[in-house]
Formats: C-alpha cells, sequence, structure tokens
C-alpha cells in the first residue's frame, strides 16, 4: 500500500494502522513456522484472526482514500 499518496489524514491513519497490524500478523506467521504454540495460544489460529483484521483494514483504507 502507497501511505505516501495519502491526503487525508484518516486514510494515513487507517494506513498506518493497517501497515502495524499486518507487520504484527505475519511476525506471529513466521513465528508459526517454527513453533506451533505458546502455552494454550494456537498460532496458526492468531495468525489468521490478526492477518484477516489487516485484510479488513486494508480495505478501509482504500475506502476512505477513495471517498
Amino acid at each position: 500500500m502507497k501511505i505516501g499518496g495519502i491526503r487525508s489524514s484518516r486514510a494515513r491513519k487507517a494506513g498506518i494502522l493497517h501497515g502495524v497490524v499486518t507487520i504484527v500478523a505475519y511476525t506471529i506467521g513466521i513465528t508459526w513456522l517454527f513453533v506451533d504454540r505458546i502455552g494454550i495460544i494456537d498460532l496458526g489460529y492468531l495468525f489468521i484472526l490478526i492477518w484477516f483484521q489487516a485484510v479488513i483494514l486494508g480495505s478501509y483504507t482504500t475506502a476512505v482514500k477513495l471517498t
């Protein structure tokens, strides 16, 4: 996603949030390659949940940018 071209502050904030959530999701995904669980937390399930939130935030960011 191109954050530099966004003029709206609301779209910029949504884009930054999308980027942060995406980085967190992929960090969990990479950890999941090596470790299946941390305690009772299933990293595969956690990755899917957070990754989906990143996708939804990306869609929201695009919608805000276009309005």
